[in-house]
């Protein structure tokens, strides 16, 4: 019976993890023999799966400045988190430089904005300037056609009192 109570802790404690479940208890076995050395390799598991459990819930934090250290040269899952870890690194300086694209982009577009508007209003003003050109040409045209008018009215005065001036001037010499 003594063996069988520690077998069953890890044995528990195994189903546990099995389920995700990783906020345990090291396993209080005393024992010196093999049933006692399991229960210590299988708390050391524990506490390993532990950290990498914390490393995912920082990097899930958007911590991504942590040292990831494998627990030996066959870690696995060490060496998933720190290709993952570089991974969210790389995507993160591309997604930077997307937004700095964008950015910059967003300026230009600004810049050509106010270019443009710039631009309306030149023309604008020039329209109006060439209103105001046409405006006073047509006021120059109505003047030049009412002095011809008058221009007109004065040679017809004229002819007449040059006729007026024949009949008088050739009735004296008749």
């Amino acid at each position: 019976m003594a063996i069988s109570r520690p077998l069953g802790s890890v044995t528990t404690q195994a189903n546990l993890i099995a389920e995700g479940e990783f906020d345990l208890e090291n396993l209080d076995i005393k024992s010196k023999d093999e049933i006692g050395e399991l229960a210590r390799t299988f708390s050391t598991m524990v506490t390993a799966l532990k950290e990498k459990v914390d490393t995912i819930n920082r990097i899930a934090e958007g911590d991504l400045s942590l040292q990831i250290k494998k627990a030996s040269d066959r870690d696995k899952l060490g060496e998933s988190l720190m290709s993952m870890k570089k991974s969210l690194n790389e995507l993160l300086y591309q997604v930077n430089t997307a937004m700095d694209q964008v950015s910059s982009g967003a300026d230009q577009v600004s810049q050509a904005s106010q270019s443009l508007s710039q631009g309306t209003t030149e023309q604008a003003s020039s329209l109006e300037e060439i209103s105001s050109s046409t405006n006073q040409i047509n006021r120059q045209s109505s003047q030049n056609a009412e002095n011809a008018s008058q221009a007109n009215a004065l040679a017809k005065q004229a002819v007449e009192n040059v006729g007026k001036g024949d009949i008088h001037h050739g009735r004296r010499d008749g």
